[in-house]
């Protein structure tokens, strides 16, 4: 549904985020994209905010409900994974982009996703939920300087991830 492409290099996933024309969208105080009610989710590098839950990070003392938020979120950003697999899968030639035009490859990248959409869009993709889950807890992308203390988030996003805790603590019992 969005794809932002363009910055050149290996770069930390939360700082192509922060300078994507999404997060410009998701913060604008006039007009922003998502309802209070809405949100996307990240990885825990991210920073916690209202438009961007993050598990908890888990140092041995997360409670059962906080686990379980963990466990449905993974769940969650594995559906994701997945269909970035789908497409690497379906365009192989993605893994290893040799094009020296920065403007030609990022335009390589951006046909991809749109045929990637248009297949799926027009073919039967009920075999994506039967891949295995491949999600893991542990990937940055290899950097750890970007993740951010959860307080940093403010107390509505806090406020908000413990009513989504408390939700799920109830539907689970």
């Amino acid at each position: 549904m969005d794809v932002f492409i363009g910055l050149p290099g290996r770069l930390h996933n939360a700082r192509v985020f922060w300078n994507s024309p999404l997060f410009g969208r998701l913060t604008d105080e006039v007009n922003p994209l998502l309802p209070p009610e809405y949100h996307i989710i990240g990885e825990a590098a991210y920073p916690l905010k209202t438009y961007l839950m993050t598990p908890f990070s888990d140092t041995g003392y997360l409670d059962h409900s906080q686990t379980t938020y963990n466990v449905c979120f993974s769940y969650v950003q594995s559906i994701t994974k997945r269909v970035f697999a789908s497409l690497e899968e379906k365009f192989r030639r993605l893994k290893c982009l040799d094009v020296v035009d920065l403007e030609l490859a990022n335009n390589i990248i951006t046909a991809a996703c749109v045929l990637h959409n248009f297949i799926s869009d027009h073919n039967d993709v009920s075999g994506l939920e039967e891949e295995e889950d491949i999600y893991d807890e542990n990937d940055d992308r290899g950097n750890t300087e970007l993740a951010v203390d959860e307080s940093a988030g403010g107390a509505a996003a806090i406020q908000k991830r413990n009513t989504i805790v408390n939700l799920l603590h109830k539907t689970s019992k």
